[in-house]
């Protein structure tokens, strides 16, 4: 028996991830305009219970994985899942509309010392976070946070606790060059602080802003460089 799982997202994305994503682990494939997920990870599952909650799990983890590596804001879901029979007929158990939306974005080419072009595709990293968030608890928590459809305060505080957790302190972030004290400690004063952003903040309680609050993109970009650089030591 084998499963289909056609996805729905953004085309671009999509058709960016389906350059990058091409081994039996994971793969994303387009057949007549429409994206399908296969992987073995869908081995051995038998009941369409089991394949939407795995589907899902990586689905979640990959639509971060494409916030991170592509800047793409729409999350991927599942459209239709399907068991496929030995005669060919699908049996179609799951659907969803299709969204569809267009953002420009190509590969850049590399020309090597040997004259040879490489071409290397904004997704190309994308796997590897993915197989390593599917063995790595705190690697899939951060991307799933990174994924949700709009950045916030709590998500982005909640996504660099995992990280300093992770890493065994904040002390490591800076010996790594990934960011240093003061910025982070700004981030999270900024964070904690109704006085600094009002209801967006982590805390009611009346904690003072620091001298200089970081506004929210600053933010963002923070987390982002802090975050890639963890999965980069991963």
């Amino acid at each position: 028996m084998k499963w289909e799982v056609q996805l729905n997202g953004s085309t671009d994305d999509l058709r960016e991830l389906a350059k990058s994503l091409t081994n039996d682990d994971l793969c994303i494939t387009e057949r007549n305009g429409q994206f399908f997920l296969e992987t073995t990870r869908f081995s051995g599952l038998t009941t369409r219970e089991e394949l939407n909650s795995e589907a899902s799990k990586i689905l979640s983890i990959l639509t971060g994985a494409v916030r991170l590596s592509l800047v793409g804001r729409t999350p991927l879901r599942i459209a239709n899942i399907a068991k496929v029979r030995k005669d060919g007929a699908r049996d179609i158990f799951h659907s969803a509309s299709a969204t569809i939306r267009a953002r420009v974005s190509c590969g850049v080419k590399i020309t090597q010392s040997d004259g040879t072009v490489k071409v290397v595709n904004p997704a190309d990293k994308v796997p590897i976070w993915v197989n390593v968030a599917l063995k790595d608890h705190r690697v899939e928590k951060a991307l799933q946070l990174f994924g949700i459809s709009k950045h916030d305060w709590v998500s982005l505080y909640s996504l660099l606790e995992v990280i300093v957790e992770d890493v065994g302190g904040i002390d490591k972030i800076e010996n790594e060059d990934w960011a240093t004290k003061e910025e982070i400690k700004r981030f999270k004063q900024t964070a904690n602080s109704p006085a600094a952003i009002g209801n967006s903040a982590r805390h009611g309680k009346n904690i003072p802003p620091p001298s200089d609050p970081m506004d929210l993109k600053e933010a963002v970009a923070l987390v982002k460089v802090v975050l890639h650089n963890w999965l980069r030591s991963k």
